[in-house]
């Protein structure tokens, strides 16, 4: 409680939220943050030339992009390159022990799926399972590209670890002409989850292949048949594009199996926590920024949760119970709820959706959160009252 004043104790941790605010009062706080790619670029340039290692520039932006602004990863992986010896290390020697995707192949599909390309897209998917392409590396790199192209759309520079050539520049821009931010991001949240599937799927390009048709088959697209046919070889036969006098296939067979109206669940989520709060005091720690509905399937209901301590809070007691039968009152959706942490990636898309959201209905209304109309926002939130 009272050290001596020789003894100076240092904490380090990567999440901050969780240490009390009674040690945060007692301490000096440093954040210490990542590196960009250039100081990382540079440094490494400097550790290879002290080594007297040739090494094309390609790769050290390769490892700049993997080692995501963590030196200490940089370095380990330089070392790992440093270990082929040789004259001059390149790019296609590294690709042996650091798999790489070439941006090329992910705006060549990118491609394909932003103009419904079904049946183009899922024999791409198969062509690079047979080329031998890392399937886990190519959705990564789809995923931070994707990220970039919002960051384009919404003209932000920084963030973007791709640095792209000036002929990828103009397809990434022509790509953003047919889609919006909110598609953009419902697309990362998309492929994001074919990702975790993709370390165990027993098909390898299978996740792949559910996520293009996630996609590209929203409910609008016309087709002649169904689309995948599951052998041993996993294999998926091409869809032909349909006609204007093909059928058009009703959204669920598609993009969700499922009966529950997730969109209603999405649209009266405010509805549904000012509810809780009314009827439950131990729910009052949910708002509309700390947990979201973050997908459905068949009957359960997912929420994302910002933090562990308020999902291990909502599993305690009767909560699961009572927020299910609060959906079912507004919403008419009788469901089973599960509770998981979000990732720090699943949490950017989820809040760039809202933002973007956000920005359009103000752009519609007119109407922005400012210091005067505060007061009617938290009242609604909360459901309280101004008392005289």
């Amino acid at each position: 409680e009272e050290p001596p004043a020789r003894i100076i104790f240092i904490l380090c941790t990567t999440e901050i939220h969780k240490v009390p605010e009674t040690i945060i009062s007692r301490c000096q706080r440093f954040d210490f943050r990542k590196v960009g790619a250039a100081e990382t670029i540079k440094r490494l340039k400097k550790i290879a030339q002290a080594e007297k290692a040739k090494i094309d520039d390609e790769v050290f932006k390769i490892i700049a992009a993997k080692s995501d602004g963590c030196i200490r990863d940089a370095d380990g992986l330089l070392g790992q390159v440093l270990s082929l010896g040789g004259e001059k290390i390149t790019k296609e020697q590294v690709s042996l022990i650091l798999p790489t995707s070439e941006i090329g192949l992910i705006v060549d599909f990118l491609d394909l799926v932003v103009a419904g390309d079904i049946g183009q897209a899922l024999d791409f998917a198969n062509q690079l399972v047979e080329e031998g392409v890392d399937l886990e590396v190519f959705n990564k790199e789809l995923v931070e590209f994707l990220r970039q192209l919002v960051l384009m759309k919404l003209k932000i520079t920084k963030g973007g670890w791709l640095e792209l050539s000036s002929g990828i520049q103009k397809r990434a821009e022509k790509i953003l002409e047919f889609i919006s931010i909110a598609r953009l991001a419902e697309m990362m949240r998309i492929f994001l989850t074919a990702g975790n599937e993709l370390k165990y799927s027993e098909i390898a390009q299978l996740p792949l292949e559910l996520a293009i048709i996630k996609i590209c088959a929203p409910g609008q697209e016309k087709a002649n048949n169904n689309i995948i046919s599951a052998g041993k070889e996993g294999l998926v036969s091409r869809q032909k594009l349909a006609t204007k006098d093909n059928q058009e296939i009703k959204k669920d067979n598609i993009k969700n199996t499922s009966n529950i109206d997730f969109e209603k669940i999405k649209n009266n989520w405010l509805k549904i926590i000012t509810e809780s709060h009314k009827k439950n005091r131990d729910l009052m720690f949910i708002n509309e920024k700390m947990v979201y509905p973050f997908e459905i399937n068949g009957s359960e209901l997912t929420l994302g949760f910002k933090y562990d301590l308020h999902k291990d809070r909502f599993e305690k007691n009767s909560n699961v119970k009572v927020l299910a039968e609060i959906i079912k009152q507004v919403t008419g959706e009788d469901v089973k709820i599960q509770a998981k942490t979000l990732k720090p990636s699943e949490m950017a898309v989820i809040d760039m959706a809202r933002e973007a959201e956000e920005a359009a209905n103000e752009k519609m209304s007119g109407v922005k959160v400012t210091e005067e109309n505060i007061l009617d926002k938290v009242l609604e939130n909360f459901t309280g009252e101004v008392v005289e």
